[in-house]
C-alpha cells in the first residue's frame, strides 16, 4: 500500500458484516488470494506480469470471514474486470470502486445478483474453463500460418463477417494464427493475453468463417497458437461455451481439460458519472495510512 491511500470500512450489510476495502499493490497477497482458485484466476494472475502491472488496479475486501478481490485492467482490447470470493465482500468493493463504464467481466457464477445490482450485463454467458500445459498437448496437424500487424488487412477481412476489427498493434503484441484457403484467411486463433514472466497465457478470439466450417480450421490454428505458448508459459487457458460442443470436443484433443466454470460478459456500469459510488465512499469509514 502506498503512503497517503484511503481505505474504506463499509458500514453494516443485511447481514451484519462489515467490510474494510482497500487499494492492494503486493503481488505475493494479490496471488494468495488468487491461489485459492488458480485456473478460474489465469487471466487475473496474468495481469501481475509486469508489462500489465501499470494498466491494472486491485482491490481487496476484508470482513470477519468473507473477502473478495477484484481486478480493474486497461488491456490491448480495452477494460477488462475481474472478480473472486464471497458475494457479500465483492458489493464492498464494486459499490465503491465499480471500474469503467465498460468492460469485459469475468466472474463467479454466485456474483451475478451482485453484478446485476450494479451493471447492466450484455451477452452473459456461463463458460467452461480449459486448459493445457505441455504434459498434456496433443498438437493437431495442418498448415498455418503467424500471423503479425502487417496482416491486418487480411485478419479484419475476415472478423468483419462478425463485426469485429482489431489494430495492428494488438497483432504485434500478441500470438496469432491463421488457416489459409486460396491465400484467403479463413479460420484464426489468437490470444487474450501472454505473461511469460508469471508463465501464464490466454488463447482466445478463435473464429472461422461460416463457408468453412466443420473442416478442422480453427482447430489447426488454436494448435499453432497453444504450442507457441507454451514454449514460454506453462499453463495455457481458454473458455468455451459448453454447449458448444464441437468446440469442446476440439480443444479436448489438443489435450485441453474441463476445470471449472465461470461467467463472461460485457458490463456497463449503471452509474454512468459515478455519483453513487462517489457519494458512498464520502459516507464510509476512511482512514489514510
Amino acid at each position: 500500500m502506498v503512503k497517503g491511500e484511503l481505505v474504506y470500512t463499509t458500514g453494516k450489510t443485511e447481514s451484519g458484516s462489515s467490510f474494510k476495502v482497500e487499494p492492494i499493490r503486493d503481488t505475493q497477497r494479490i496471488r494468495d488470494h488468487l491461489s485459492q482458485d488458480s485456473n478460474y484466476a489465469v487471466y487475473a494472475s496474468a495481469c501481475l506480469d509486469p508489462s500489465y502491472r501499470k494498466a491494472s488496479s486491485w482491490w481487496l475486501s476484508q470482513g470477519r470471514e468473507k473477502s473478495a478481490i477484484v481486478l480493474h485492467c486497461r488491456g490491448t482490447l480495452g477494460p477488462s474486470f475481474f472478480a473472486m470470493g464471497d458475494p457479500e465482500a465483492l458489493e464492498a468493493v464494486v459499490s465503491l470502486h465499480p471500474g469503467a463504464r465498460a468492460a469485459f467481466a469475468t466472474f463467479q457464477t454466485e456474483h451475478l445478483p451482485v453484478i446485476e445490482r450494479y451493471f447492466i450485463i450484455q451477452n452473459g454467458h456461463t463458460m467452461q474453463r480449459m486448459v493445457v500445459s505441455k504434459e498434456t498437448f496433443r498438437p493437431a496437424e495442418g498448415a498455418t500460418k503467424r500471423i503479425y500487424g502487417a496482416d491486418i488487412g487480411l485478419v479484419n477481412r475476415l472478423y468483419s463477417s462478425e463485426g469485429s476489427y482489431y489494430s495492428a498493434r494488438h497483432l504485434d503484441e500478441s500470438v496469432y494464427y491463421a488457416t489459409l484457403e486460396n491465400d484467403r484467411v479463413v479460420s484464426m486463433a489468437g490470444t487474450h493475453i501472454v505473461a511469460p514472466n508469471e508463465g501464464i497465457a490466454v488463447v482466445g478470439n478463435v473464429y472461422t468463417h461460416p463457408r468453412y466450417r466443420g473442416r478442422g480450421y480453427a482447430t489447426q490454428a488454436t494448435s499453432a497458437v497453444t504450442a507457441e505458448l507454451l514454449e514460454t508459459c506453462p499453463l495455457v487457458a481458454l473458455t468455451v461455451d459448453p454447449k458448444n460442443l464441437p468446440a469442446v470436443r476440439a480443444y479436448e484433443k489438443l489435450g485441453y481439460r474441463a476445470e471449472g466454470s465461470l461467467m463472461e460478459s460485457m458490463t456497463y456500469r449503471k452509474d454512468l458519472i459515478g455519483v453513487g459510488s462517489f457519494v458512498r465512499r464520502l459516507l464510509a469509514k476512511k482512514e489514510t495510512v
